[in-house]
């Protein structure tokens, strides 16, 4: 088991090493690529002159854990994050039940380290389902693997977990989709990936087809109830050149230039537009607001989430769902929530700061200003004929008598 100072550690290297616009890298921007670390060569060869574009600060993140913090909550406490994937190296706060050893793929560890950074306090669960890295091919993902893994979660249900990370893909497995059924009945929530656009997997072409929606087939993100997550290019970028078009998304994130963990657990960069960071993002805000509303259902901690994204809940697109997700206004948003998830029809409305009429109130002397009225224009009227007729009836007045 690892300390939870670690943790802390990795927090402030990913989330609070400030960046001055324009300027140039500084030490901690120049990270190797975390693909680029392994277990028999720690120092990496590759250092990125490119400043990080920040987005952990993008989505509100040092906000949020502020916001927690201020209440006396560590972000991701009594958390437990199951992380199904590569495996998860060194630098984090493991839960029982994990994976020993160090793992040989980088994927888990940088996963790992993103929900790390933005919940420090959470417990991850290591559930490795990759196959070794000298098999044909590389390492790739084990669809046994991942059915083994939600079987065991399903089992287990003293690991406690609350959320479950799948930043994969599988063929549709009714095995798979009925411990997700189960795990939802238990209130846990399933985060998985929506795709990138090049993917060699099962039943994913690596080409991809303009205006295909994927939802059909890319799993488990398809599989009802799982939050569906995308991943959003840089301002200027192309995000529809990287990921694909899938309806069964629900929320997105910004991935480029995420700092997180290697293999061995130092910081490493990711420099790439990618939805498996992008879940790992999402799964790190549901956990800040797990620690924050212990008591909320699976389904008011989705709608948190989805109903203050960036964009809107009834205008979804297939590349970022309702928008992305914005960590500290789903923390601290007012919404009145049914444990549907969905907001109650007594909600209370967000204040209108426009000028607004008063109520009308009743008039008691309405009557009374009625007949006033009246008598005034009686009043007015026989005035205005009395000056009219006085110049007649003063000249009828000096007019001489008639002779008989």
């Amino acid at each position: 088991m690892l300390l939870r100072s670690a943790a802390l550690a990795v927090s402030a290297t990913l989330v609070l090493t400030p960046l001055v616009a324009g300027a140039p890298a500084q030490a901690a921007d120049r990270l190797p690529e975390c693909s680029g670390v392994s277990a028999t060569q720690p120092s990496g060869s590759t250092l990125l002159d490119v400043p990080a574009h920040g987005p952990l600060e993008q989505i509100g993140v040092p906000q949020a854990q502020q916001w927690l913090r201020a209440r006396g909550t560590q972000p991701g406490a009594k958390v437990t994050v199951a992380v199904v994937d590569s495996g998860v190296g060194a630098g984090v706060t493991r839960a029982a039940g994990s994976a020993e050893g160090t793992p040989e793929y980088f994927h888990g560890s940088a996963v790992a380290g993103i929900i790390a950074g933005i919940a420090p306090s959470a417990r991850i669960l290591d559930l490795r389902v990759y196959s070794p890295e000298d098999s044909p091919g590389g390492p790739q993902v084990s669809a046994a693997g991942v059915r083994s893994a939600f079987d065991g979660l399903v089992a287990h249900p003293e690991w406690d977990v609350s959320i479950v990370n799948a930043s994969l893909e599988i063929g549709d497995d009714p095995k798979v989709a009925a411990d997700i059924a189960t795990l939802r009945e238990r209130g846990v929530v399933v985060v998985a990936s929506t795709g990138n656009r090049v993917q060699q997997a099962s039943g994913v072409p690596s080409a991809y087809v303009g205006g295909e929606d994927f939802a059909t087939r890319y799993f488990p993100a398809g599989y009802d109830g799982v939050v569906g997550v995308s991943a959003v290019a840089p301002p200027g970028g192309d995000t529809a050149a990287a990921v694909l078009a899938n309806s069964a998304t629900d929320i997105s994130a910004p991935t480029a230039g995420l700092r997180t963990l290697s293999l061995l657990g130092s910081p490493c960069l990711l420099s790439d537009v990618a939805t498996s960071w992008a879940t790992a993002e999402v799964s790190g805000v549901l956990a800040l607001l797990r620690s924050a509303y212990p008591h909320a259902s699976a389904a008011e901690l989705v709608a948190r989430l989805e109903d203050t994204a960036s964009g809107r809940t009834d205008v979804r697109t297939d590349f970022a769902g309702a928008g992305i997700v914005q960590a500290y206004q789903a923390l601290t948003r007012p919404l009145t929530l049914m444990p549907s998830g969905r907001q109650s029809t007594d909600a209370v409305a967000a204040p209108d700061d426009r000028a607004s009429v008063p109520p009308a109130r009743p008039d008691v002397l309405a009557g009374t200003r009625h007949l006033s009225v009246w008598w005034g224009l009686l009043g007015g009227g026989a005035l205005l004929l009395a000056l009219v007729l006085r110049p007649v009836l003063s000249r009828r007045g000096r007019m001489p008598p008639r002779r008989p």
